[in-house]
């Protein structure tokens, strides 16, 4: 199976100006945009982000949040550090605005910037989460039975990005590849890159970074 595309900086950008220009809630879409291919987070994983994740109860962007949900196949906590000044301005941004609307306000005005804290942080134009699709599972000789979210809307919205900018094949796992490429060429270990992408198998992390085209443009570039 071919990996998801890796996008570009290039890339990155021109669908970054696409959204600034064509959204019709660029705050919320550049946030959403910075945390596709800046974090390790999947889309559900996006999709279950609560406002008080990001902010504290003084009304203060945290320095680093735990991913919700499950703590991860690795069995370890996965954080998402804002370090990135870059990063930060977009979620700042998007909760000036939030912090203007009425769509998620607390009961207590002082917390949280007036902020429903137990609130997902990216909401649709009514005021709601992304909604998920529910999928039954049936049992294996692995696994029991059990219920699947999947974070469809949400999915779509951030493929719809991709698509429009001219991504051929977008994938969800396009961000997460992005990503983990960044790092590697940053000669970051593969064992804390694998880490925080969450896989089950350091394979399974392997194939997402591997085949990546820097390496192969080395590569070529040695045989004249």
């Amino acid at each position: 199976m071919a990996p998801p595309p890796l996008l570009t900086d290039p890339m990155i950008k021109w669908i970054r100006d696409l959204i600034a220009d064509s959204s019709n809630y660029p705050d919320r879409d550049l946030c959403l945009w910075a945390f596709f291919t800046g974090t390790p987070c999947t889309i559900l994983e996006l999709n279950r982000i609560q406002v008080g994740d990001v902010l504290t109860k003084k009304g203060q962007m945290v320095k680093r949040f735990v991913i919700r949900g499950d703590k991860g196949f690795t069995g370890k906590a996965r954080e998402v550090l804002f370090t990135n000044k870059s990063f930060t301005k977009f979620l700042k941004n998007y909760l000036d605005r939030l912090v203007g609307s009425d769509f998620i306000r607390g009961d207590n005005p002082d917390y949280y910037r007036g902020l429903d804290p137990l609130k997902p942080l990216f909401i649709t134009k009514d005021g709601e989460g992304f909604s998920l699709t529910k999928a039954k599972v049936v049992a294996t000789k692995d696994l029991p039975a059990h219920t699947l979210y999947k974070p469809d809307s949400l999915r779509r919205h951030i493929l719809s990005f991709m698509s429009e900018g001219g991504v051929e094949n977008p994938s969800s796992q396009s961000g997460r590849r992005t990503f983990a490429t960044k790092l590697k060429r940053n000669n970051r270990h593969i064992s804390q890159i694998h880490h925080l992408l969450g896989f089950t198998s350091l394979e399974a992390t392997k194939r997402l970074i591997g085949n990546d085209p820097d390496d192969m443009g080395a590569i070529a570039a040695e045989a004249y």
